[in-house]
């Protein structure tokens, strides 16, 4: 998914991206939401109405409760999305991108760390670090970016029972190796 101005503006909301991370595993109800994030749910009915426009969270369902339709959110369908910030959304959020980059970057460092010094060491690996060093021209480098990117959203494990399944965070950054010389 490219990122546009309102969605990046949204997912580098702290209150917004509290409500979306609240629904990532589980739909909830507005009550549920305003009392996980401590908050009075007169002011998360804007703030979950916005993100229900712009897509990064949807209705799962509806309960009748009594006389009341309960409408239950969730980001679920975040977790199989891409987020791709370039060009002007990205120079314009580019120190909100710059700290959720490190952010995101330092947890997997933390995981492997914590791999790498466990005693014993784990039987499956919790993150993994892979670096390569290649010669290409700008549109192999494109392309090869793309079909990373395409490999991870096509993948099949769609299939395997959710019990079998585990969230990874896949941080893919590429760059010219000789761009800072120049």
């Amino acid at each position: 998914m490219m990122v546009n101005h309102d969605i990046a503006k949204a997912l580098f909301d702290p209150k917004l991206e509290a409500i979306i991370d609240t629904v990532k595993h589980k739909s909830k109800t507005v009550k549920e939401i305003a009392k996980e994030l401590n908050e009075k749910q007169s002011r998360l009915y804007y703030h979950i109405q916005k993100l229900v426009n712009l897509g990064l969270i949807t209705i799962e369902k509806e309960k009748l409760v009594g006389n009341i339709i309960e409408k239950y959110y969730t980001s679920s369908h975040l977790r199989d999305a891409s987020m791709t910030f370039e060009g002007d959304v990205a120079k314009e959020y580019h120190e909100k991108l710059l700290m959720k980059a490190l952010f995101n970057m330092n947890q997997g460092i933390n995981v492997l760390k914590e791999d790498l010094s466990s005693d014993p060491p784990p039987i499956h690996s919790n993150a993994k670090y892979s670096e390569q060093v290649v010669t290409l021209t700008l549109e192999e480098w494109e392309h090869i970016n793309e079909e990373i990117v395409n490999t991870i959203n096509l993948r099949s494990s769609k299939e395997v029972p959710d019990s079998n399944r585990s969230d990874y965070k896949f941080i893919v950054l590429t760059y010219k190796d000789d761009a800072r010389s120049e």
